[in-house]
């Protein structure tokens, strides 16, 4: 069976995370797909892989800020936004094309705690917030 390229040896290979839920242990891969998008903003490849490692999500339709590198936290932080948006996130339409797999997903427990994971842990802003309302409360 062939194996592919190895990920080190990939050159248009980003980023590989892994996030951990109730659910087990998620794994993100980026990539960069070489394109840009009408308005010069870069493509992101990813595969988006449940504990299992089934692929729940993959595509090259992602495009990311330009104020952000292509391998940053905030780049990964917000494609994790869009791979864990859950049913009353967003409109009714943007479910419609899901498979079973991804619904079942989205809807379970494991979207939810790893959208909050992936703001804390990539989202520079919130997580000094987080600490800032932290401090506060040890204080009272």
């Amino acid at each position: 069976m062939a194996r592919g390229i190895p990920l080190h040896h990939d050159l248009n290979f980003l980023r590989q995370v892994f996030l951990r839920a109730p659910g087990g242990r998620y794994e993100l891969r980026t990539w960069d797909s070489g394109r840009t998008d009408h308005m010069g903003k870069t493509i992101l490849r990813y595969e988006f892989r449940d504990p299992r490692g089934f692929i729940l999500f993959a595509g090259s339709d992602f495009a990311c800020s330009p104020m952000h590198a292509i391998d940053s936290d905030e780049a990964v932080g917000s494609l994790l936004n869009f791979l864990t948006l859950r049913p009353g996130d967003t409109d009714r339409e943007y479910f419609e094309d899901y498979t079973p797999e991804q619904m079942e997903f989205a809807q379970s427990g494991d979207a939810e705690y790893l959208q909050n994971a992936a703001q804390y842990r990539f989202d520079r802003n919130y997580r000094n917030e987080v600490r800032r309302e932290n401090r506060r409360y040890r204080r009272r």
